[in-house]
């Protein structure tokens, strides 16, 4: 592959993360090489371990490095054990709040609370327990569109923080038809 877009995270827990450019790597150390999208002035000592987050042709990988160097205005970087990877999403979420109506397959209607949504894809908190493959009808307003009902398939469940009456955050896949894509885009 060639360049990403990166961000690395320190081990400091207030530490938001900082952009850099994925560079590749290097040839004989096999280091991983970054430069720094904007100036930042952190010490070394913060970066002994490192998350890596790397956005490279259409994927996402993550994994934890240790700081070597700098030279040449490139950050070196050891080269990674674990690496976690995942396709990117197709189409870029955005936060939203508002209310989502699910109609399950056993009759019941559920009220959870929308979290974020693009035009393939949808999350929301809900007390519900809801299993990877569930497919349900969703309903729900997207400001400045209206309404919009659909079937959508449940992709992840993970538990949240924030507790009852949102234990869980439900991931859903969606296929909108070409006039729903339209309006949500």
């Amino acid at each position: 592959g060639g360049r990403g877009a990166a961000v690395i995270l320190s081990t400091d827990p207030n530490d938001g993360g900082h952009p850099y450019v994925f560079e590749g790597c290097d040839t004989t150390s096999q280091n991983l090489l970054f430069t720094p999208a904007r100036p930042n002035f952190l010490g070394d000592d913060l970066y002994r371990r490192a998350l890596l987050v790397i956005e490279q042709d259409g994927r996402i990988s993550m994994s934890l490095s240790s700081f070597q160097y700098r030279h040449q205005g490139q950050t070196h970087f050891s080269p990674p054990g674990l690496v976690y990877q995942r396709k990117t999403r197709k189409d870029k979420r955005i936060l939203i709040e508002g209310d989502i109506l699910i109609r399950r397959r056993d009759g019941r209607t559920v009220l959870a609370r929308l979290h974020d949504f693009s035009p393939s894809g949808a999350s929301f908190y809900t007390d519900e327990p809801f299993a990877v493959g569930e497919t349900f009808l969703a309903e729900f307003a997207v400001p400045d569109c209206g309404i919009c009902e659909t079937v959508v398939t449940t992709a992840r469940r993970e538990d949240s923080p924030l507790g009852v009456p949102y234990r869980h955050l439900v991931g859903v896949k969606m296929q909108l038809t070409a006039a729903q894509r339209k309006k949500a885009e």
